[in-house]
């Protein structure tokens, strides 16, 4: 029986249908992200059944978390599409450059958040409300995820650069790997057994690390093996300034656009603070339920990335376009069918996260009035991947930046304020967002010339492409 995932090699990307090279890329993504919330949700089950100070700690400590990989993430960005567009290309060598110079500057960025971070984290938390025994607990949990952040980071880039060069069921199977590895680790480090003893909340940063860590190793040494594309030489490995310059240019904008994501998500909650603890509740249920509605679309969006990158750096630009349109129509036309469905089941489908009427009330409401939707943002999201492909990184932080910051948190600090529409005047935040930012999509490719590759000479030294097919 043939599975439905299929190997690099099983796939063109440049030539042939535009369906079915975008699904294959898509299903394995989105395997791999849904296995990488399996590590909260892990950590979340365990730490839950340790102890309640443990668990508000981890909550506290989930959206630093994402926040501090935002902030590194332009780097690893930067590799996917400029590995996309090399490949596309033909550029084997260039290719393996780029891939050996953002593991490099990946690692140092890792570093460098992670001085801002162990500098920063305290007041964070202070800000955030936390109360001493939460704080501190959460400050020494952090301390680990912080010292670590180089392995994290690795973890993410690795699978970025085989994503942009068109295997992303590698990642999935070392992702995989490390998810198994830590759903073992978490209890036995947390509760202790035999001559491990109890580490409680640090026992579950630990077990992440290894687990993260381990996916680092395996894919920094798959790389250098020479057994993966694109392969990495040692020499590709020292960091090139003039590359630096190209991160940036590309890197920059990608970091601050998912950084403008998790900011929405953090003011959202901040928001809904000043309600009771019911409705915090039902909106941690709603938002839980439509990040995991979403998942299609985040698969769909990299399999864009690596589309629309490898068509323009073949000069197919007529193809990036049609990979781009199906991309869109898609998903909108699934995720709008799949809100209407959850706003007919919104309370069966909020009950199974909650017994409390109130908790299952509330996350009713956000459902109903955010799944119309559902569709709309996720061809915003879509969106932004078509212009990451193209290398129009900046294109995609005006598109994403404006409708998560001044769209989504404007319309709730208004209806929330001066019309009193209390916790829907945050989900209709999300909702209204979601349309603008589709809207917004549509007419900026139709205003911006995003469908030209942004490949130069990489190296810097004015070496030639040695042939697609070259090694």
């Amino acid at each position: 029986m043939r599975s439905p995932f299929r190997s690099r090699d099983e796939l063109e990307f440049t030539s042939g249908s535009v369906g079915w090279p975008l699904y294959h890329l898509a299903l394995p993504v989105v395997a791999t992200t849904l296995l990488q919330t399996v590590y909260n949700l892990t950590d979340t089950f365990w730490v839950g059944r340790y102890g309640s100070a443990e668990l508000a700690a981890l909550t506290f400590s989930f959206p630093l978390v994402f926040l501090f990989v935002a902030l590194g993430s332009g780097v690893s960005a930067a590799g996917r599409i400029l590995v996309a567009q090399h490949e596309g290309a033909g550029e084997r060598r260039q290719a393996s450059f780029v891939a050996g110079q953002t593991l490099a500057f990946s690692t140092l960025a890792a570093l460098v958040v992670a001085a801002i971070g162990a500098v920063g984290i305290g007041p964070l938390f202070r800000a955030m409300g936390a109360a001493p025994l939460t704080r501190g607990l959460a400050l020494s949990y952090m301390g680990y995820i912080l010292a670590g952040l180089p392995l994290l980071f690795l973890a993410y880039t690795f699978s970025a650069l085989l994503q942009g060069y068109g295997d992303a069921l590698t990642p999935l199977l070392v992702v995989l790997a490390s998810v198994l590895l830590n759903l073992v680790l978490d209890p036995v480090l947390i509760f202790g057994l035999g001559p491990v003893p109890t580490l409680g909340l640090e026992g579950a940063a630990i077990a992440t690390l290894f687990a993260r860590g381990l996916a680092a190793v395996a894919g920094v040494a798959l790389l250098l093996s020479g057994r993966v594309e694109p392969t990495v030489a040692l020499a590709d490995l020292r960091p090139d300034r003039a590359f630096l310059g190209r991160v940036a240019r590309v890197g920059v904008p990608a970091s601050l656009e998912t950084g403008a994501i998790a900011v929405s998500v953090t003011a959202s909650l901040f928001l809904v603070g000043r309600f009771d603890a019911a409705v915090v509740a039902g909106f941690g249920i709603g938002e839980r339920v439509t990040s995991l509605m979403f998942l299609p679309a985040i698969g769909v969006s990299a399999a864009t990335i690596t589309m629309v990158g490898q068509n323009l750096g073949a000069g197919e630009a007529a193809r990036a376009r049609r990979a781009a349109r199906l991309a869109v129509v898609v998903p909108l036309a699934g995720l709008t069918g799949v809100g209407l469905l959850v706003v007919v089941a919104a309370e069966p489908v909020a009950s199974v996260f909650s017994t409390d009427t109130a908790v299952v009330g509330h996350a009713a409401d956000f459902l109903r009035v955010v799944g119309p939707a559902y569709g709309f943002e996720a061809a915003a999201r879509i969106y932004s991947g078509v212009f990451r492909g193209a290398g129009r990184t900046g294109v995609a932080l005006v598109v994403s930046g404006t409708t998560f910051i001044p769209v989504r948190l404007g319309v709730a600090l208004v209806l929330l304020g001066p019309l009193g529409y209390g916790p829907l005047g945050v989900w209709l935040g999300y909702a209204v967002s979601g349309v603008f930012g589709a809207a917004l999509g549509f007419v900026t490719a139709r205003v911006v010339g995003w469908d030209e590759a942004l490949v130069d000479d990489t190296m810097g030294h004015g070496e030639q492409s040695p042939g697609r097919n070259s090694r």
